[in-house]
This record gives structure tokens, sequence and C-alpha cells, in this order.
């Protein structure tokens, strides 16, 4: 997560598709054309995510399809393990709930307007994210390669956990 709070990452438009606005309309990809509602969009049929993360990343991905044939691959592979597994499912969907939204909390973080909750709710985040990680079997993990690297991605954040912690009392303000 450190690099993640001091490292800036180049953005880059080329691998993705460009739509327009009246092409994101035409679509309905975020609301329909009658009225404006959300229901009845792609959004809307697509949206079965459980944290305010997974949203955002949702919206993302259909706002800005992606060109590259083997990221959406993995992507496929990704939820296709998933969907055979309902016991995995229910067990990340469990852990991700308690995980809070690290994302904005960490933009907090960067912005340096975090408040000492919201660095108790990121230690509690980042404690949800190891919990995640280690009930994950060594063999659901072998036999599922997206799995694997998602896992490989969840950084151990004791150290940060533990400095949290140490400085902020038990009930900030």
């Amino acid at each position: 997560m450190l690099q993640q709070l001091n490292a800036l990452e180049t953005y880059f438009t080329d691998g993705f598709m460009t739509l327009d606005p009246y092409t994101r309309r035409n679509l309905e990809l975020f609301e329909t054309g009658r009225g404006g509602s959300v229901k009845g969009s792609l959004l809307w049929v697509l949206d079965r995510t459980r944290t305010p993360m997974g949203g955002r990343l949702l919206r993302r991905w259909i706002g800005q399809p992606l060109l590259e044939i083997g990221i959406l691959q993995q992507r496929q592979q990704a939820i296709s393990e998933l969907i055979g597994d309902t016991l995995l499912q229910a067990r990340l969907t469990e852990g991700l709930k308690k995980a809070g939204d690290v994302e904005r909390l960490i933009n907090r973080v960067k912005q340096r307007i975090a408040s000492p909750r919201d660095l108790v709710a990121l230690a509690n985040g980042l404690r949800a994210a190891s919990e995640v990680r280690s009930c994950l079997t060594q063999e659901e993990i072998a036999s599922k390669p997206s799995l694997q690297r998602i896992v490989e991605r969840l950084a151990d954040n004791d150290d940060i956990i533990e400095l949290i912690e140490k400085s902020i009392t038990d009930d900030p303000p």
C-alpha cells in the first residue's frame, strides 16, 4: 500500500475504446434515454457489486471498454472461476463487506485530508483485506490462476495497520 501512496502512475488511454457522449447516451450505458433513469441501463443490468470500490470499477469498465483482448479474457476467466464456486463467492463477499471503502480512504490520505477516524477505518479495511487473503486455501489459489494474481496484489500491510493503531486512540474524533 505504501507504493500506492507514494508512486504516481501514468494513465494511458490508448488501450481503451473512446466513446463520445452521444454514443454513451445511445447505448444507455449509465442511464436510459427515457427519463434518464439508471434502471434499465447497462449499468443497472450488470451491477451486482457489493462494495463502493466494485461499483466504481464497474462504471470505469463500462465507460472505457478495453481494446486488448488478452486483458478481457483474463477478466472473463476470473469471473467464470468465481461463478463456479458459490462458497468462495460467499467468503469473499463477507470479507469485502468488512473492508469498507479503502480506495476512497487511500485517496483521502494521498490528498492529506484524512481524519483520525479515516485512518482507523483504513486500518480496519487493510485488516479485512488480509483476512480475505488468509481465508483462501492454497488449493483454491493454485486451481484458479486469476485468483492467484489477485492474491499476489493483496500485499501484507501489517506494518501500516500497526503504525495506525499505535498512533491513534481507539475512539478518534
